[in-house]
Protein backbone atom coordinates (compact mmCIF):
# COMPACT_ATOMS: atom_id res chain seq x y z
CA UNK A 1 0.00 0.00 0.00
CA UNK A 2 1.31 3.38 -0.84
CA UNK A 3 0.43 5.43 2.11
CA UNK A 4 1.30 9.55 1.85
CA UNK A 5 1.29 11.75 4.68
CA UNK A 6 3.10 8.58 6.64
CA UNK A 7 5.15 10.65 9.06
CA UNK A 8 2.03 11.60 11.36
CA UNK A 9 -1.48 11.44 12.21
CA UNK A 10 -4.11 9.68 9.74
CA UNK A 11 -1.30 8.73 7.34
CA UNK A 12 1.01 7.08 9.98
CA UNK A 13 -1.92 5.45 11.80
CA UNK A 14 -3.41 4.29 8.73
CA UNK A 15 0.45 2.85 7.65
CA UNK A 16 0.41 1.33 11.46
CA UNK A 17 -2.72 -0.41 11.26
CA UNK A 18 -2.45 -1.83 7.16
CA UNK A 19 1.18 -3.00 8.38
CA UNK A 20 -0.64 -5.03 11.25
CA UNK A 21 -2.63 -6.70 8.50
CA UNK A 22 0.20 -7.67 6.23
CA UNK A 23 0.03 -5.26 3.94
CA UNK A 24 3.54 -4.12 2.21
CA UNK A 25 3.91 -0.86 2.27
CA UNK A 26 5.13 2.70 0.44
CA UNK A 27 5.92 5.52 2.97
CA UNK A 28 5.86 9.17 2.01
CA UNK A 29 6.31 12.68 3.73
CA UNK A 30 8.49 15.47 4.12
CA UNK A 31 10.05 14.50 7.85
CA UNK A 32 11.90 11.76 7.34
CA UNK A 33 12.93 11.36 11.17
CA UNK A 34 9.50 10.85 12.11
CA UNK A 35 9.08 8.72 8.82
CA UNK A 36 11.55 6.13 9.68
CA UNK A 37 10.06 5.91 13.22
CA UNK A 38 6.99 4.81 11.63
CA UNK A 39 8.80 2.55 9.29
CA UNK A 40 10.60 0.87 12.19
CA UNK A 41 7.16 0.57 13.71
CA UNK A 42 5.63 -0.90 10.98
CA UNK A 43 8.30 -3.23 10.11
CA UNK A 44 7.98 -4.99 13.51
CA UNK A 45 4.82 -6.78 11.70
CA UNK A 46 6.31 -8.27 9.15
CA UNK A 47 6.03 -6.38 6.70
CA UNK A 48 8.60 -5.15 3.99
CA UNK A 49 8.42 -1.14 4.22
CA UNK A 50 10.28 1.61 1.73
CA UNK A 51 10.56 5.09 2.99
CA UNK A 52 10.42 8.02 0.49
CA UNK A 53 10.70 11.52 1.09
CA UNK A 54 8.19 13.15 -0.63
CA UNK A 55 6.04 16.68 -0.46
CA UNK A 56 2.69 16.14 -1.56
CA UNK A 57 2.87 19.77 -2.24
CA UNK A 58 5.39 19.37 -4.74
CA UNK A 59 3.69 18.18 -8.35
CA UNK A 60 7.34 17.23 -9.50
CA UNK A 61 8.39 15.15 -6.43
CA UNK A 62 4.92 13.33 -6.31
CA UNK A 63 4.81 12.53 -10.12
CA UNK A 64 8.54 11.43 -9.70
CA UNK A 65 6.76 9.04 -6.60
CA UNK A 66 3.10 7.64 -7.57
CA UNK A 67 1.46 10.25 -9.74
CA UNK A 68 -1.08 12.36 -7.63
CA UNK A 69 -1.76 9.79 -5.51
CA UNK A 70 -5.41 9.85 -3.59
CA UNK A 71 -7.19 12.43 -6.59
CA UNK A 72 -10.65 11.21 -6.59
CA UNK A 73 -10.31 11.09 -10.43
CA UNK A 74 -7.22 9.28 -10.45
CA UNK A 75 -8.28 6.54 -7.97
CA UNK A 76 -11.53 6.01 -10.37
CA UNK A 77 -9.29 5.54 -13.62
CA UNK A 78 -6.86 3.03 -11.54
CA UNK A 79 -9.49 1.07 -10.23
CA UNK A 80 -10.92 0.36 -13.35
CA UNK A 81 -7.31 -0.61 -15.31
CA UNK A 82 -7.05 -2.77 -12.42
CA UNK A 83 -10.40 -4.91 -11.48
CA UNK A 84 -9.03 -7.87 -13.39
CA UNK A 85 -5.65 -7.94 -10.68
CA UNK A 86 -5.47 -8.41 -7.11
CA UNK A 87 -5.03 -4.51 -6.84
CA UNK A 88 -7.40 -2.67 -4.94
CA UNK A 89 -8.10 1.48 -5.12
CA UNK A 90 -9.35 2.64 -2.53
CA UNK A 91 -9.74 6.77 -2.26
CA UNK A 92 -10.28 8.19 1.07
CA UNK A 93 -11.53 11.92 2.26
CA UNK A 94 -10.76 12.33 5.70
CA UNK A 95 -12.23 15.57 6.31
CA UNK A 96 -11.29 16.81 10.06
CA UNK A 97 -8.76 14.81 11.46
CA UNK A 98 -7.15 15.37 14.77
CA UNK A 99 -3.47 15.91 12.31
CA UNK A 100 -0.33 17.87 12.85
CA UNK A 101 -1.29 19.46 9.40
CA UNK A 102 -2.84 22.91 11.02
CA UNK A 103 0.64 22.82 13.25
CA UNK A 104 2.87 22.41 10.04
CA UNK A 105 0.90 24.87 8.10
CA UNK A 106 2.30 28.35 6.82
CA UNK A 107 -0.41 30.92 7.43
CA UNK A 108 -0.77 34.52 6.01
CA UNK A 109 -2.71 37.65 6.80
CA UNK A 110 -4.83 37.81 9.62
CA UNK A 111 -4.63 33.75 9.72
CA UNK A 112 -1.21 34.37 10.89
CA UNK A 113 -1.92 36.22 13.49
CA UNK A 114 -0.81 34.12 16.68
CA UNK A 115 -3.97 34.25 18.26
CA UNK A 116 -6.04 33.14 15.31
CA UNK A 117 -3.25 30.29 14.51
CA UNK A 118 -3.34 28.85 17.73
CA UNK A 119 -7.61 28.81 17.23
CA UNK A 120 -6.84 26.73 14.84
CA UNK A 121 -4.75 24.65 16.47
CA UNK A 122 -6.55 23.87 18.97
CA UNK A 123 -9.61 23.26 16.94
CA UNK A 124 -8.08 20.49 14.67
CA UNK A 125 -6.86 18.89 17.98
CA UNK A 126 -10.36 18.26 19.20
CA UNK A 127 -11.31 16.91 15.97
CA UNK A 128 -11.52 12.62 15.36
CA UNK A 129 -8.46 11.15 16.59
CA UNK A 130 -5.86 9.33 13.56
CA UNK A 131 -6.15 5.92 14.77
CA UNK A 132 -10.09 5.46 14.44
CA UNK A 133 -9.51 7.35 11.19
CA UNK A 134 -6.88 4.46 10.07
CA UNK A 135 -9.25 2.23 11.44
CA UNK A 136 -12.21 3.47 8.86
CA UNK A 137 -9.44 3.13 6.45
CA UNK A 138 -8.34 -0.15 7.28
CA UNK A 139 -12.14 -1.27 6.75
CA UNK A 140 -13.00 0.36 3.61
CA UNK A 141 -9.36 -0.97 1.54
CA UNK A 142 -10.23 -4.43 3.38
CA UNK A 143 -13.87 -4.54 1.64
CA UNK A 144 -12.47 -3.27 -1.58
CA UNK A 145 -14.53 -0.24 -1.41
CA UNK A 146 -14.33 2.62 -3.95
CA UNK A 147 -14.40 5.52 -1.47
CA UNK A 148 -13.93 6.07 2.36
CA UNK A 149 -15.62 9.04 3.75
CA UNK A 150 -14.45 9.18 7.22
CA UNK A 151 -16.38 12.48 8.87
CA UNK A 152 -19.36 14.62 8.73
CA UNK A 153 -17.33 17.48 7.40
CA UNK A 154 -16.04 14.14 4.23
CA UNK A 155 -19.86 13.69 3.89
CA UNK A 156 -20.96 17.37 3.74
CA UNK A 157 -17.93 17.95 1.02
CA UNK A 158 -18.99 14.72 -0.76
CA UNK A 159 -22.58 16.33 -1.06
CA UNK A 160 -21.34 19.45 -2.18
CA UNK A 161 -19.25 17.96 -4.69
CA UNK A 162 -22.03 16.05 -5.98
CA UNK A 163 -24.61 18.89 -5.88
CA UNK A 164 -22.15 21.20 -7.81
CA UNK A 165 -20.09 19.71 -9.72
CA UNK A 166 -16.68 21.35 -11.20
CA UNK A 167 -17.72 24.86 -12.98
CA UNK A 168 -21.22 24.60 -12.36
CA UNK A 169 -21.41 26.81 -9.32
CA UNK A 170 -20.05 29.91 -11.05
Amino acid sequence: AVVTGAASGIGRATALCLAEHGAHLALADVNLEALSSTSRLAELSGVRVSVHRVDVADRDGMEAFAADVGVYGLSESLRAELTQTSIGVTCVQPGGVATNIVKAARFSGEAAEPSRRNGAVRAFERMLPPEKAAAAIVRGIRRNSHRVLITREAHALDVAMRAFPSGSAK
